[in-house]
């Protein structure tokens, strides 16, 4: 035992990195003088990487090879937030933050970042994913809905063809002001039954008012198609697509009375 004590104060004697110290408390006898001296020495060593780490990178592996739950890898995590706030402070783009994000801790600084990335958001992708990433019912996550809504509402409100209105519900915060606000610019750009028959059987159990709008919609195109409809079969056809108990239907009907030969 005296010998391979020896022979580890000599191993901690010659280490001069954090790994060759490390190693040698981990060969020392547990609980011994000798694993005491190596725990020094690691902490030293690693107060020293610490000090000369300038990136997050580097502060980063300094706190990852310090000796766990220390006094030393406590100074490390304080220089990794800092130099990560700084970071995040500089980002310019989506991309920047979304890095600093993943490189830094856990608590504040991933926390600023959070909302760095919700500031630079320019399109629903990007909010949806920092949305995502917030922890559920945060401070955080309820910032980047409404900047999800807020986006949301843009891209309803540039919307010109039921394609593109269809994109942005589909992407849309649902059971809300933009899913609201999407259904109604999708019912008032419908030029087809199909298209808005569409549209009322995905507010079938949402927003009433919506849906009495899509309704009505749907009549008046339904109308519009049997006032054109010039045979049996077209009138016939007008009514099939149009809605139970509708004027559309109705108008069908007494239209294809008049139509039914004799």
């Amino acid at each position: 035992m005296e010998k391979w004590n020896k022979l580890s104060l000599e191993e901690i004697e010659k280490a001069k990195t954090v790994e060759e110290v490390r190693e040698a408390y981990r060969e020392a006898d547990c609980y011994s003088e000798t694993q005491r001296k190596a725990l020094e020495k690691w902490n030293k060593l690693s107060l020293e990487e610490i000090e000369k780490a300038k990136t997050v990178e580097e502060v980063r592996e300094a706190y990852r090879k310090a000796p766990n739950n220390s006094e030393t890898q406590k100074k490390a995590l304080e220089k990794w937030n800092k130099l990560s706030l700084e970071e995040i402070e500089k980002a310019k783009t989506v991309e920047e933050v979304i890095e600093a994000y993943h490189k830094a801790p856990y608590g504040e600084s991933r926390r600023k970042a959070l909302e760095k990335w919700i500031e630079l958001c320019q399109s629903i992708e990007e909010v949806r994913e920092v949305y995502r990433e917030a922890d559920c019912y945060s401070e955080t996550q309820k910032k980047a809905l409404e900047k999800w809504i807020e986006l949301s509402l843009e891209e309803v409100e540039k919307a010109k063809t039921v394609e593109e209105v269809r994109e942005v519900y589909r992407k849309t915060p649902k059971d809300g002001e933009a899913e609201r606000k999407a259904f109604e610019k999708w019912i008032e750009l419908c030029q087809s039954i199909e298209e808005v028959r569409e549209v009322y059987y995905k507010i079938l159990y949402k927003d009433n008012e919506s849906r009495i709008k899509a309704l009505e919609k749907w009549d008046k195109l339904s109308l519009e198609e049997v006032e054109k409809a010039k045979t049996v079969e077209e009138v016939i056809e007008t009514y099939r697509k149009a809605p139970n108990g509708s004027e559309a239907r109705r108008k069908a009907i007494v239209k294809l009375v008049g139509l039914w030969p004799e």
